[in-house]
């Protein structure tokens, strides 16, 4: 997630290996989720890798919050 108010601020993400089913495990990786004085607009990217490692999909969603 990038927050385009706070670009330095690292709100986490990583990788999560596919296996199998459509459950994250909890742990899998590190978020912080907004809670901004004043709105902010983020954007949230998301990629899907084949077991090669090659993009096969991607997804990018922009949003303010609070609205």
């Amino acid at each position: 997630m990038d927050d385009r108010d706070a670009p330095n601020f690292s709100h986490g993400g990583g990788r999560v290996d596919y296996s199998g089913t459509a459950t994250i495990e909890p742990g899998a990786f590190q978020y912080l989720g907004p809670c901004p004085p004043f709105p902010h607009t983020y954007i949230w990217n998301v990629q899907a890798r084949d077991a090669e490692g090659d993009v096969i999909g991607r997804t990018k969603v922009s949003r303010k919050f609070p609205e």
